[in-house]
């Protein structure tokens, strides 16, 4: 399910200058997405899992992550710790990014490896299903936004649907 609203830019544009999108996946997580172009607080992506969060802050692209694994206390209360005090980290650098900041020689860019792929003929990074997905997430966020309601994906007929599916 998706909301928003033009809050910012009352400039006559139809589309939403701040959107939030919540997407609940079958296999047990949820993902929130939110875009705001109202103000210049920088943008972050976090990343949470059961052992640890990773967090880009700066925004798509950037080298900027620190690490927050899930440590629990001597009680066994899970706790969160801070191991990377906002340095690159080893399982950065495992995603094509070196300690540096740069990008790794051999770990091209997502459009540079599309083009060497079209060359090749050889599979790219994001593959022809992952690109599916992602592209059905963002076209149901949109039309949540716009019916103003929550959908389903219908993955047997391949259709966004008002109702879940029966089991």
């Amino acid at each position: 399910m998706a909301h928003g609203g033009v809050f910012a830019w009352h400039d006559g544009r139809e589309n939403p200058d701040t959107f939030q999108a919540l997407l609940e996946y079958p296999k047990g997580f949820l993902v929130s997405y939110s875009t705001s172009f109202g103000n210049d607080s920088p943008s972050f992506t976090r990343y949470m899992g059961s052992k640890a969060t990773l967090l880009n802050i700066g925004g798509e692209g950037s080298p900027r992550y620190q690490l927050v694994e899930e440590k629990r206390d001597a009680r066994g209360r899970l706790r969160a710790s801070t191991t990377s005090g906002g340095a690159l980290t080893s399982t950065c650098r495992a995603v094509g990014t070196a300690a540096d900041g740069h990008r790794r020689p051999g770990r091209s860019s997502h459009m540079t490896n599309w083009l060497e792929c079209l060359r090749s003929r050889q599979q790219p990074h994001a593959t022809v299903n992952e690109g599916f997905a992602h592209s059905v997430a963002c076209m149901m966020a949109a039309k949540s936004y716009w019916q103003g309601k929550r959908l389903y994906w219908d993955s047997k007929n391949e259709q966004i649907t008002d109702a879940p599916m029966a089991s």
